[in-house]
């Protein structure tokens, strides 16, 4: 009989993100996800987030893995997620942010059996962006992220002109570009065979406000970040500067 392999979840929750937290653990828990590598990060432990992270965590019965304070960067972020999956490199990983909930066409172990039989080591998807009906940015409650924001669209890629592919899942010697925005080596299960929906409920709550600060505190020289995040980052403060502090849903 076929062993089943290991299969993990690895997720950097930010602390400005928590009241996501439980949404996303209880989303991959009904995929059959049981394996949880939970990192939390934060500016400083004063964040406001940084102990809700924690007792998110206590109470979905699981403990956090590391906790990482300081600046924010996509090289920390990846550093983060290498260290985790290089403790499991023959299992497979889901590598989703706290704001990304995947949905796919078959069960988690269907995939990776198809993946094991025909020689794959990671499957990639792309961002659906859902956003609240009006195009305002609703705080995350307790209420069904698809019931809040029951809008789905190209944010990430037609607005912001940001890359919308994401790797969903890999083996753990699979090493990922920043952002897991692709693996660079590897066989990638065929798009015309699977492709993830990559659910991202990024914009909420007080995100126009925090990406204001990301630009001021990038223009003040106090945080070293991609130049490209940035001009993603005017794009859309831009678009909804024009549109009454709302995203144009239209």
């Amino acid at each position: 009989m076929r062993r089943r392999t290991s299969l993990h979840l690895v997720c950097v929750a930010g602390s400005a993100e928590s009241a996501m937290l439980p949404h996303m653990i209880g989303h991959y828990r009904r995929l059959g996800v049981e394996s949880f590598y939970l990192v939390r990060h934060a500016l400083t432990t004063g964040d406001p987030g940084f102990a809700q992270v924690a007792d998110t965590v206590a109470a979905a019965d699981l403990q956090l893995f590391h906790t990482y304070v300081g600046p924010w960067s996509l090289q920390i972020h990846q550093r983060l997620v290498r260290h985790v999956m290089s403790l499991h490199p023959g299992d497979w990983f889901i590598i989703a942010d706290t704001d990304q909930l995947n949905v796919h066409d078959r069960p988690l172990h269907d995939l990776v059996e198809l993946c094991e039989t025909d020689g794959f080591d990671h499957i990639n998807g792309c961002f659906l962006d859902r956003v609240a009906a009006g195009g305002d940015f609703p705080e995350v409650n307790a209420d069904p992220l698809w019931e809040r924001y029951p809008l789905g669209g190209s944010i990430s890629a037609a607005l912001v002109r940001a890359l919308p592919l994401k790797v969903a899942m890999a083996r753990g010697h699979v090493e990922l570009l920043t952002g897991q925005h692709g693996a660079p080596e590897g066989s990638p299960l065929p798009a015309e065979r699977h492709f993830t929906q990559v659910h991202h409920f990024k914009w909420t709550g007080d995100v126009v406000g925090r990406l204001r600060r990301r630009v001021e505190l990038f223009e003040q020289g106090r945080w070293n970040v991609n130049s490209a995040i940035i001009r993603e980052t005017r794009r859309f403060l831009s678009h909804v500067g024009r549109h009454g502090d709302r995203i144009d849903v239209s």
